[in-house]
């Protein structure tokens, strides 16, 4: 089990591509928006769930892309004191926090509850009746929903934020500039 999750902390911290034969496996999505000076682009490994996600800002009228940074640290800092921005900043991190525990804590906790299930009913080879046969939890299709809906809030839910702090921040740029 250590092997495991040492493999699987592994595989998601590098950015490891999947490969079949000579091709490479790997969807890229690139997106621009102009009017707030926004860059992402999205690489998924295909047959798997993992996704690696870049995104990039410019507080200068597009002259230099910098990184968001991974909880948008690298926003917060260089950003105008405009109202409105440092709250969707915080909402931004704040949403990727959660969906990173769904990821990372409950949908490994779900495994881990049904592997200790099938080490104490299956592998102990009981003899099982109509009357004492146990039925298994769903404990894998948990985890499973768990890690879509962690990846969906930390990919997808916490974007509109920080594009809603972009354009604050370049609106009151022109309203002040």
């Amino acid at each position: 089990m250590k092997h495991l999750l040492l493999s699987l902390i592994i595989f998601t911290t590098v950015k490891v591509y999947a490969q079949f034969g000579n091709s490479y496996m790997v969807k890229t999505f690139e997106k621009q928006i102009d009017s707030i000076f926004y860059k992402s682009k999205t690489s998924w490994v295909m047959p798997t769930p993992f996704v690696f996600n870049k995104q990039f800002y410019s507080v200068d009228s597009g002259a230099t892309y910098k990184k968001v940074g991974f909880f948008g640290q690298n926003v917060k800092r260089r950003m105008a004191k405009a109202p409105g921005i440092r709250t969707n900043i915080n909402l931004y991190t704040t949403v990727r926090i959660l969906g990173l525990s769904q990821m990372a804590i409950l949908a490994p906790y779900f495994v881990v509850r049904d592997v200790n299930w099938l080490i104490e009913n299956d592998f102990k080879k009981k003899p099982a009746t109509p009357h004492t046969a146990f039925k298994r939890p769903p404990n894998l299709w948990i985890a499973l929903g768990v890690y879509i809906t962690g990846s969906i809030t930390f990919y997808l839910l916490s974007k509109p934020f920080l594009r809603k702090a972009l354009a604050k921040h370049h609106r009151s740029k022109r309203i002040i500039g």
